[in-house]
Formats: C-alpha cells, sequence, structure tokens
C-alpha cells in the first residue's frame, strides 16, 4: 500500500529548500508513494503542485505558529491535520517546520524527519539549539546536509555527532535549453568578454555588495573585459541598484532577476561566485559545478566542501573584499585555469553529490526502500 508523505516548510519564496521540497514530492511520486505539500501559503509550491498534480494543503494558524505564547495551540490544530490527512512521514525542512512539527508529529503518531539547511537561524540566537534537543527528544531524525553543519549542531546542541545524519544535496546534470552563443547573444555579451555569475536571493547575508566591492578595484586593463550578472530577486534590490549606480556605470553588472533558465545562464558564464556570509551546503552552487564552471566562494558553512581550494576553484576568508578580488583576478586572467577548474566541478558533482543518491537516501529513511 502506498505510504503518504508529508513536505513542510514555511516560507514563502523560492530557494535551495524549497527546490529540494519539489524534487523530493516528484521522487516519491514516482517510486509509487503519495507526496502531500504543506505550507502556509507558498506561491511556487502550489504552482509546482498543480502542473505535477500533486496534493497540497495549507497549514492553517501562521501567527499561533509564530507566537511562542500561543505555538501549544498551532500544535494541537497541526497534529489533528496530521491524523485527518493520515500521514505516514512527516518531513520538516529547515528550522520553524522542524521544531513546529515535531511535537505535533509525536501527537498524530508520525514519523518526523527534519533537514537543517543552513545554520544563520541558530547562529542569530545561540539558545535556539535547545529546541533542537526538545525535538529529537520527541524522536525527530535529525539530518543536515553537510559535514559542517553536522558539526556546528553538534557543538551548539550538545549532542552526539552520531544524532545528526548526513545528506548532502544534489543536482541533476545541467542540460541547457539554449547555446552559449545563443543567450549570449541574448543579453549582448561579446563572445571575448568574461563572464562572472552569481545566482542567489537579494538579501544581505548573500553580500552581493562585497561582490561589487571585489570588482570595482580591479585593474583598469582588466575591469571592461568583464560582465557580470547576478539571477535572484529579493528585498535587497533597491540597495543593490544603489550600489551599481555608485560607480556610474564604470563596470557592467545586470541584475537579471528570477529567471527560470538559470541552466542556460550558467552556460554562458564563466566563473560562479558566492561571497555569502554564511551557507549551508549551496545549491547555486552544486548548480554550478553541475555546468562545468570554476568556483569562487567565501568559506562559510560547506563552501569548502564542495568548492576544493585549487582543485575546482577558490575560496577566501567570508568578507574579505580584497581576498575575492585577487581570486577573480587570478581567474580573469587565466582561461586554460578556468577550463581545467570546471573540468574538476563536474567531476566532484559527479562522484559525490549526485540528484538520485540524495533521493535514495531520502527514500530509505522514510522507509520506503
Amino acid at each position: 500500500m502506498p505510504s503518504r508523505v508529508g513536505l513542510f516548510i514555511d516560507t514563502s519564496s523560492i530557494g535551495g529548500a524549497e527546490v529540494i521540497v519539489a524534487e523530493l514530492a516528484q521522487a516519491i511520486s514516482e517510486s509509487g508513494h503519495r507526496p502531500v505539500l504543506l505550507h502556509f501559503g507558498n506561491a511556487p509550491l502550489l504552482e509546482t503542485a498543480s502542473e505535477a498534480g500533486l496534493e497540497s494543503h495549507f497549514v492553517r494558524g501562521l501567527k499561533d505558529y509564530k507566537s511562542m505564547i500561543r505555538v501549544p495551540i498551532f500544535t494541537y490544530r497541526f497534529a489533528r491535520q496530521l491524523r485527518d490527512l493520515k500521514l505516514d512521514v512527516l518531513h520538516s525542512h529547515l528550522f520553524g517546520p522542524i521544531v513546529g512539527g515535531a511535537a505535533a508529529a509525536r501527537f498524530s503518531g508520525t514519523t518526523h524527519v527534519g533537514t537543517l539547511h543552513d545554520t544563520y537561524v541558530v547562529e542569530e540566537r545561540i539558545s535556539r539549539a535547545r529546541l533542537l534537543r526538545l525535538t529529537a527528544a520527541l524522536g525527530t531524525k535529525l539530518v543536515t546536509v553537510s559535514e559542517a553543519m553536522t558539526d556546528f549542531y553538534s557543538r551548539v546542541t550538545g549532542m552526539p555527532e552520531s544524532r545528526f545524519q548526513t545528506i548532502p544535496n544534489g543536482v541533476k546534470p545541467n542540460t541547457p535549453m539554449r547555446s552559449r552563443a545563443a543567450i549570449r547573444t541574448e543579453l549582448g555579451i561579446p563572445d571575448h568578454q568574461c563572464v562572472l555569475v552569481m545566482v542567489a536571493r537579494l538579501v544581505p547575508l548573500k553580500r552581493h555588495d562585497l561582490l561589487l566591492d571585489a570588482i570595482s578595484g580591479l585593474p583598469q586593463e582588466v575591469s571592461p573585459r568583464v560582465t557580470v550578472l547576478m539571477v535572484g530577486d529579493g528585498p535587497s534590490q533597491g540597495e543593490i541598484e544603489r550600489l551599481c549606480r555608485r560607480d556610474h556605470g564604470l563596470h557592467d553588472v545586470r541584475l537579471l532577476g528570477f529567471r527560470t533558465d538559470v541552466g542556460d545562464i550558467l552556460n554562458a558564464a564563466d566563473v560562479f561566485v558566492l561571497p555569502s556570509d554564511s551557507e549551508g551546503m549551496s545549491r547555486s552552487i552544486l548548480e554550478a559545478m553541475a555546468a562545468g564552471l570554476p568556483c569562487i566562494a567565501s568559506d562559510a558553512g560547506a563552501n569548502p566542501e564542495l568548492v576544493r581550494e585549487g582543485v575546482n576553484g577558490l575560496t577566501f576568508p567570508t568578507g574579505d573584499a580584497a581576498a575575492l578580488r585577487r581570486c577573480l583576478q587570478c581567474l580573469l586572467e587565466d582561461p586554460a585555469e578556468r577550463a581545467r577548474m570546471g573540468h574538476q566541478s563536474l567531476r566532484i558533482v559527479e562522484e559525490g553529490y549526485s540528484h538520485q543518491g540524495m533521493i535514495d537516501r531520502y527514500l530509505g529513511l522514510y522507509g520506503l526502500q
């Protein structure tokens, strides 16, 4: 008899965690079981559910969910919803849903899996780690997406690393719909131009400002040959546009907004850059690697696990614009090195971060294999 697996997330936009939720839903369905998307009104997930014919439900009580005083009311109502939906497994994604879903899953008799996709929520307030100890006591199977995250959560919770399972994010091979030449022509980028690409939500912790600071100090003979593409949307767009205007158009920086053709954009680029202050395991880096790009990234979170120094890219200390600038110069001036590192990116993804490998481990954790 098919099992029913709930996938619970509390965000309203699309990002790495949300993409994984959607991909897990598809994989659960393809394996002959029934995925059930649970959210507070996530429009992209609603669209995914509609297009793929997946079951989707609103979780009621957002105000109760966000209130420490009223969270018992949310727990009672959510537990009742889980029973009504007859779920066998609830898989919560991100810190809030894991904590919010743990007691409800316990009271409804539902197996609970919780994947932590980042660390910044607990870094902001270390006392929140106590709530993860509570979820573990309630029977939640805690998952992290990188070894660095397992180490972090083990330290801040005081729980042994064995209480966490590490399941790295995985990605499918990049299959662009258009050629490199076609997308460059569309964007008006000459073939000789070196293209840096950054794919990330426009929010402060992604540090678009640091990349702009770094390119502003590039040598005059290098700067005109560089185009920067920033893919993504978010609340910091106005501030980033202001920073771009600050240099009076001396650098070719394009804000492309949200794109559904990220694979094509990556195919048109030469180097991927991610200067974030905090990361779990960046899906954007993995997608860039699957596109055969060398990567430059801060040393935050699992970035050094993916971007191996001198192998498939370069890393720099978080927040250090001068160090980022030096990394950029190394790759901008050496096309042969870019090509070598790009090949290594493909190898690393294929060997250790396959999409199917990630799916198989989650299905096994659900008890569906």
